[in-house]
C-alpha cells in the first residue's frame, strides 16, 4: 500500500460511524488505554474510510469517548487501499510466513478490511465466537461469502480454524503481544491459547517475564515461585550448634584469666590470689565443656527415656527432641 495514498487528520469524533455487529470493547481495556492517552497522548491514529467508517482501533476511538474529547487522529483509507492490503495479507498466506500470533493478527486485520469492502456480510453470522449455521444466518443482501468461508477456501482450512485464529487475536492484549512477538511462545498456539485466557494486565506481566528470559512458558510465568522447604536439623546437627556455642563460651571463661593478670592490680597477686583464681576459671571452663554433648541416647534416640541419665545423655543437652535420622555417635 502506497504512502501517498493515506490521509492523516484529525476527524470529529463523532462522525466516526461504527458499522453494526461490531465486538463490544473491554471496559477495562477501554479505561487503560484511556489514562495512556491522557498521559502520553495517542501513539497510533484509528483507521476509517473515506466515509468516516471505523475500520480498526475501536477501543482506541472508544477512549477518546471517555475522555470526552472532540477530534482525533485518524488515517483516512480508499477502498483501494484495502484491497492492497487484502492482497499484501494474502500474498503472505500463501507463502505461510507468519507465526501463529501474527497468523491470528493477519486474520483479524483481514477480517476487518473485508467487513469494510462488503459489509453485509457481517450479519452472516459466521464471524469469531458466534453461531455459524446456515439456519442461524439472517438474509444477506451481499452476494459475497462470508469472511470466515472465503477465507478458509482460499487458505485451504476450515472455518472453524479461521475463526478460531480470529478469536485468538481478539483476546490477546496487544501490548502483551508486542512483547512477546520475537520470543518462542509467539509460534505456540497453545502458549498463546493460554496468554489469552488471563486478564490483559497479567498478560502483559507473564509476556515481559517470558521476554526478559525470566519464564520459557505462560505457565511458568504465572506459578509463584516456590521457595525450598526449610529442612529442620537433627538432633544431632541441633546438638553440634550447641557445642559450638558451648566451646565459645569456655573460650571466654579462660580469657577472663588474662585480663586479670593485664589489669596489673597488686590485690590479685598478693596471698595466691591470682593462682586460686586461675583454678577457678579453669574449673568454670572444664565444667562448660564437660556440658558439650557428644551423641545421642541409643535407646531413644533422643526422644527422652529412662536410659537417658544412664548414658549421660540427659546431663549434656537441654535441646528438645527433635526428628532424628543418624546413627549415635
Amino acid at each position: 500500500m502506497s504512502k501517498d495514498k493515506l490521509i492523516h487528520e484529525e476527524i470529529l469524533v463523532a462522525s466516526v460511524f461504527i458499522p453494526a455487529g461490531r465486538r463490544p470493547t473491554s471496559e477495562d481495556k477501554v479505561h487503560s488505554l484511556a489514562a495512556s492517552i491522557k498521559e502520553i497522548g495517542l501513539l497510533q491514529p484509528i483507521v476509517v474510510d473515506d466515509d468516516h467508517r471505523l475500520i480498526a482501533w475501536r477501543h482506541r476511538l472508544d477512549a477518546y469517548i471517555l475522555l470526552k474529547r472532540d477530534r482525533i487522529p485518524a488515517i483516512i483509507v480508499s477502498l483501494s487501499d484495502l484491497l492492497a492490503q487484502l492482497a499484501e495479507i494474502d500474498e503472505n498466506l500463501e507463502r505461510s510466513a507468519y507465526t501463529a500470533l501474527e497468523y491470528s493478527q493477519a486474520l483479524r486485520r483481514r477480517k476487518e478490511i473485508y467487513i469494510a469492502l462488503h459489509p453485509a456480510t457481517k450479519h452472516g453470522g459466521n464471524h469469531a465466537g458466534e453461531n455459524s449455521k446456515a439456519h442461524d444466518r439472517a438474509p444477506c443482501s451481499d452476494p459475497a461469502p462470508t469472511f470466515a468461508e472465503e477465507t478458509a477456501a482460499k487458505t485451504g482450512q476450515s472455518v472453524r480454524t479461521v475463526q478460531d485464529a480470529v478469536a485468538l487475536a481478539d483476546k490477546l492484549d496487544s501490548e502483551a503481544a508486542t512483547t512477546i512477538a520475537d520470543t518462542p511462545v509467539a509460534d505456540n498456539k497453545s502458549e498463546l491459547r493460554q496468554l489469552g485466557q488471563l486478564p490483559p494486565e497479567q498478560q502483559r506481566e507473564v509476556a515481559t517475564k517470558i521476554k526478559a528470559g525470566e519464564a520459557a512458558t505462560v505457565e511458568e510465568a504465572v506459578k509463584p515461585k516456590q521457595t525450598p522447604p526449610v529442612k529442620e536439623p537433627t538432633v544431632l546437627e541441633r546438638m553440634a550448634e550447641s557445642n559450638k556455642r558451648l566451646e565459645s563460651f569456655a573460650r571466654k571463661i579462660t580469657g577472663l584469666l588474662q585480663e586479670a593478670k593485664e589489669l596489673g592490680e597488686p590485690h590479685l597477686d598478693g596471698a595466691g590470689r591470682m593462682e586460686i583464681l586461675e583454678g577457678q576459671l579453669k574449673q568454670a571452663a572444664n565444667t562448660v565443656r564437660a556440658a558439650k554433648g557428644a551423641g545421642v541416647c541409643p535407646y531413644c534416640r533422643g526422644k527422652w527415656c529412662k536410659h537417658c541419665l544412664k548414658t549421660g545423655w540427659a546431663n549434656k543437652t537441654t535441646l528438645d527432641s527433635a526428628p532424628q535420622t543418624e546413627k549415635a555417635a
